[in-house]
């Protein structure tokens, strides 16, 4: 019998077997003989190819001799053209200028910036000397040398580096300001996206803005050691008019001495004791909690000091944790992949010098929207200045842009096995069950909003039900409102013999604040989400102890993990977290077969990709059509920014027609993608998509479809696919295919858990009837 949309679909832990035993692609005998909580069907690996990032070639558009820049059109110009423009007109100017100094002081040297925008040199690679645990932390900067058309006799010179502003004082040109140095503080996440803004005025209480220079520091050609570099100075309204753009203004030389480098040095996860507790005895002694902290290899005596008050609330935490779980191997078990992480993690846990008076809002608050107001202040303080007004139509523009150009890619690889759905669907009921009663009613899973609403504990109550759970098997249900503190719950499923961690999405101002922190913070070897790594470090810190014994008390096979939205960004950090202890809880378990799987819905990109392929076997994500936020990385935002300055340029272009428009902006789309100016973070894991399909123009109907209703180019060959009849399908997919923003009418319906639940469940039921037919 077809269970009803209604109804939870049904799983057992002899569903779980059948799904793993389906999948005849899984060789290692570890993963096939599971007997009491088995992961579900694991589809074939595929290995999409990386595209190589685009080099810019030479362009008709651009002139190869002398630059008039009255007789251009700048509109019709690609970004690759403008820039191949803008360093050939520098080389011009400073032809000029060596040649009118001949035989003088040689002041302004030859422009040695690559040709190309692309392949930023700030990602780690042997020819850079970057790696992920060496990385500049402070940016030094000062005026090398100025050349101004205009004259002047006095200047004063403002940088700007995300939201912090130095003003000299006002000097001699061209030599009073050279080598006065600036520091500002730089991450791993400002050399790949963020902008130095150099702004010079002339002297005097009515000094007027001669000229801006906005440097982006991934297209330096290094960022280790010390640089020097020249830019032209154009207008600050030179984005609004090509005459004001070619303007020769004059030239600044900028130096660079990015210091810092390498963080403490931290053990790979593969050495770490809690990974592999037989290494420690084979070398004769264990490292102390100190060693793994890296207090030893401190380079000052401040950096010690903060790494010593670390340790003693360390320490402190195992005291505290001991008589309840017995400590004996608390020392041993800790991870120390969320500990190689720059110093703002550090901050985040209040173990500051100096203790902050007790005030109304928290200092972990205070430090979180510090942080946001450094990003956002960074991300709209690049140079583009568009009205409210301009930016709406230029969005509604991109929007039709992306209903004509941009449909969604798909795969064809249709799985075809309701067993694992069955799975996905079994879990998602976990994940919506974290919403609280009346979201749970809201799906239609709960017995009446007001019923569950006049009781106690309505929400942990309403969820154990909805679940099938008993009184004692909810383990945990935190859900207080702290920022970098995410919303969760973790029980113990008898069914699966397994302990279920659920983690909430987005549903308070703290979670949004989460979101919109979206650095690229250095995590293991690799990067991710900053928000969603340091909620991923409170459970860590305060709750992997507690699972450990959970399973140790209940002998339990498997440890799953659930979530929705933002929730499953963090599920997934945290899955990596406990992929390294999987020796211990198979060791507490007494079960040599012990398993670890995430299933999340919705996950938004969250680490580079390297981490997603290692840990594809545990990973599992589900996303709907057009849902918005398993596309939005900060790479993927910066490449819509990109998008709406180049709409709002093509609509103030009188002379061409709307096809041209689309066209236009279609190209530099693609040229944008390929170029991978904005580095992007992908969705951990294996990735299924799940969506409407259709062969007939119109389905708002009831009636069979007519002849010239159907669309036979949509033919795949996948019969399927193929049907003409409305319905849903699961297909493996790829993390390359949801790195770009999908900008639809419908993407945040598409992001609700019903949603998901609705077309999972027609999926399921698609597949089975038509088993059933075939049988």
């Amino acid at each position: 019998m077809t269970p009803s949309l209604a109804d939870p679909i049904p799983v057992t832990s002899d569903h779980l077997a059948d799904a793993q035993s389906h999948n005849v692609a899984q060789a290692d005998t570890e993963e096939q003989a599971i007997t009491q909580a088995p992961l579900t069907m694991e589809p074939e690996d595929t290995a999409p190819p990386e595209s190589a990032a685009a080099v810019a070639s030479p362009s008709p558009s651009v002139p190869t001799g002398p630059i008039n820049f009255a007789t251009l059109d700048f509109a019709s110009m690609s970004p690759q053209d403008l820039e191949q423009l803008y360093i050939a007109s520098i080389n011009q100017n400073t032809d000029k200028f060596v040649q009118s100094q001949a035989g003088g002081m040689q002041a302004v040297r030859k422009n040695t910036r690559t040709q190309s925008i692309y392949a930023p040199p700030t990602l780690p690679s042997p020819s850079n000397g970057l790696s992920w645990d060496n990385h500049p932390n402070t940016m030094s900067v000062h005026l090398e040398n100025i050349r101004l058309t205009k004259p002047v006799s006095n200047i004063a010179v403002r940088f700007s580096f995300r939201h912090h502003k130095v003003k000299t004082n006002v000097a001699a040109y061209p030599d009073g300001l050279r080598e006065i140095k600036h520091k500002f503080e730089c991450n791993y996440h400002s050399l790949l996206f963020d902008y130095l803004k150099v702004d010079i005025y002339e002297g005097g209480f009515f000094g007027s803005h001669l000229g801006r220079a906005h440097i982006r520091l991934s297209r330096l050609p290094q960022v280790l050691g010390d640089i020097e570099h020249t830019y032209s100075l154009n207008h600050r309204k030179a984005h609004r008019s090509p005459k004001l753009a070619g303007k020769d203004i004059g030239e600044i030389t900028i130096g660079f001495s990015f210091i810092g480098g390498r963080r403490s040095k931290r053990l790979d996860r593969s050495e770490s004791i809690g990974s592999n507790p037989a290494d420690a005895s084979s070398s004769g002694r264990s490292r102390s909690d100190s060693e793994y902290l890296g207090v030893h290899d401190m380079d000052t005596p401040e950096q010690r000091a903060d790494a010593e008050e670390i340790m003693e609330l360390y320490k402190r935490a195992q005291v505290e944790h001991a008589d309840e779980f017995g400590g004996s191997q608390f020392d041993e078990t800790r991870s120390v992949i969320s500990m190689r992480t720059t110093g703002s993690a550090r901050s985040s846990t209040g173990s500051g010098k100096k203790k902050r008076r007790p005030t109304l809002i928290s200092e972990n608050t205070l430090l979180g929207l510090k942080e946001l107001s450094e990003l956002t202040s960074a991300f709209f303080g690049t140079g583009w200045k568009l009205t409210k007004p301009e930016i709406a139509r230029s969005a509604l523009f991109v929007q039709k842009y992306y209903m004509k150009y941009h449909p969604n890619p798909r795969t064809n690889d249709v799985v075809t096995d309701e067993r694992q759905i069955r799975v996905a669907c079994y879990f998602l009921n976990y994940a919506m069950a974290a919403y609280g009663s009346l979201i749970l009613n809201y799906f239609g899973y709960g017995k009446g909003y007001l019923r569950d609403a006049l009781r106690l504990k309505m929400d942990s109550n309403t969820a154990r039900e909805h679940l099938g759970l008993g009184k004692g098997d909810m383990l945990a249900w935190n859900f207080e409102l702290e920022l970098f503190k995410p919303q969760f719950y973790i029980c113990r499923d008898p069914k699966l013999n397994a302990i279920v961690i659920v983690i909430r999405g987005t549903w308070n101002l703290h979670e949004c604040v989460v979101d919109m922190t979206g650095d690229y913070e250095p995590f293991s070897h690799g990067y991710a989400h900053k928000g969603f790594l340091r909620c991923a470090q409170y459970l860590e810190v305060n709750y992997l102890d507690r699972i450990k014994a959970w399973v140790q008390q209940y002998k339990c096979s498997a440890v799953y993990l659930s979530a929705h939205s933002l929730g499953a960004g963090v599920a997934s950090l945290f899955t990596m977290i406990l992929q390294s202890h999987i020796p211990e809880f198979r060791t507490m378990s007494g079960n040599p077969r012990f398993k670890l799987k995430c299933y999340n819905i919705a996950t938004p990109p969250c680490v580079n990709a390297e981490l997603c392929k290692e840990f594809e076997p545990y990973i599992e994500t589900y996303i709907n059509e057009n849902d918005l936020v398993p596309r939005a990385s900060w790479g993927a935002v910066c490449d819509f920014r990109d998008l709406i300055i180049t709409a709002n340029g093509l609509l103030n272009d009188k002379k061409l027609t709307t096809q041209e428009r689309m066209d236009r902006l279609a190209e530099h789309h693609t040229n944008l993608k390929d170029s991978n100016e904005h580095p992007k973070v992908y969705i951990p894991g294996k990735i299924f998509y799940l969506y409407k399909t259709s062969r007939v123009h119109s389905s708002s109907t009831q009636r069979p479809p007519k002849q010239d209703e159907i669309d036979d180019d949509a033919l795949t060959g996948n019969p399927l696919v193929d049907d003409i009849t409305p319905h849903y399908l699961v297909e493996r997919s790829s993390k390359e295919l949801f790195c770009n923003i999908q900008f639809k009418t419908n993407f945040l319906w598409h992001h609700l858990p019903n949603k998901y639940d609705s077309g999972l469940r027609k999926a399921h039921d698609y597949l089975q009837d038509n088993r059933q037919q075939k049988q």
